[in-house]
């Protein structure tokens, strides 16, 4: 899930989601982030319709870019890792199937 938080960057989260809420993508939702891993959050289910409505306004949302997991779990240097892999291990293969 996708969090802005009061303090710190814009970032995505974890959250333990009880079965019983079925949250729609992109619907606005309040949760509680843990001090010690803020990757991970809590649902938060103590709040009214007129916080969910503040949420879904905050022009954060529309101003802010935050990173997807691709970004987040290292995408880019896996890729670049196993290209790399690639480069170095296909002319060994060949020197050794000759």
């Amino acid at each position: 899930m996708k969090v802005l938080p009061s303090s710190g960057p814009p970032r995505t989260a974890y959250v333990l989601l009880p079965t019983r809420y079925g949250i729609q993508r992109n619907a606005p939702a309040s949760v509680v982030l843990d001090p010690a891993n803020p990757d991970v959050a809590v649902l938060d289910d103590r709040v009214d319709a007129a916080v969910l409505a503040a949420i879904a306004a905050d022009p954060r949302w529309a101003t802010v870019r935050i990173p997807g997991r691709f970004l987040r779990q290292g995408g880019l240097a896996v890729i670049i890792a196993f290209a790399a892999g690639l480069i170095v291990s296909l002319p060994l293969w060949i020197l050794l199937l000759r």
